[in-house]
Order: C-alpha cells, then sequence, then structure tokens
C-alpha cells in the first residue's frame, strides 16, 4: 500500500505541487481580501460618524404623553355674544357634572401615571 503512494506521488509530482500551490496562494488571497472583523466595525462607524442630521429630520411631537390634539368644529371667537350664549351653552344637571367630575379624575389619574 505504501508503495502504490509514493508511485502515486512520484508520477504525479508536478499535478500535485501545482494543486498545492494554488491552494496556498488562493487562502493568501482569501485572508488578505476578506475584511476582518474589525474593519468591518470600523467602517460601520465610519459611516455613522458621516450621517448628519438636521432639526427637520427629527419628528418631536409637540405632547410627549398620550393626549390627543383639540380639533374645533367651528369658528372660534374671543367672545361670546348674547346669541351664541343662547345658542351653545347648555346648563348641566348635577348628574353631568358628577359624571364630568369622575372622568376627569380618571384622565387625571392616567396622565399622572405616564409622568416619569
Amino acid at each position: 500500500m505504501a508503495t502504490n503512494v509514493r508511485a502515486f506521488f512520484h508520477k504525479h509530482k508536478i499535478i500535485l505541487i501545482i494543486f498545492i500551490s494554488a491552494f496556498v496562494l488562493a487562502s493568501i488571497a482569501l485572508a488578505f481580501l476578506l475584511p476582518t472583523r474589525k474593519t468591518t466595525h470600523a467602517l460601520k462607524k465610519e459611516a455613522l460618524k458621516s450621517v448628519y442630521l438636521t432639526p427637520k429630520t427629527i419628528y418631536l411631537p409637540k405632547e410627549p404623553l398620550s393626549r390627543s390634539e383639540i380639533e374645533f368644529s367651528r369658528k372660534q371667537k374671543k367672545t361670546w355674544d348674547e346669541k351664541d350664549f343662547e345658542e351653545w351653552y347648555e346648563q348641566p344637571s348635577m348628574e353631568e357634572i358628577e359624571a364630568l367630575k369622575k372622568k376627569n379624575r380618571q384622565t387625571l389619574e392616567a396622565l399622572l401615571k405616564e409622568v416619569p
């Protein structure tokens, strides 16, 4: 068996040298051409440095809490006259006031839970 292996290597010596040389050269080329983890990290860090943000690209909400904005359904006036008062104002009952007070208390407690 050992003589067969020696005979094979002796007969195909040039082909084996070519394959081994090609393998070594390919390994060296891959070692230099593939980016290492350090260079990849440095490239990402450099890319992050080159990003420039303007104030217009950053969106900041007006209110940081979960309250929604008020949308008016009619044109607002600075003062009401007697006609506006009669048309829009309705005297609330005591039950409505108590229900409103309870709802406002719940809203206030939910708002206070959100405050850091």
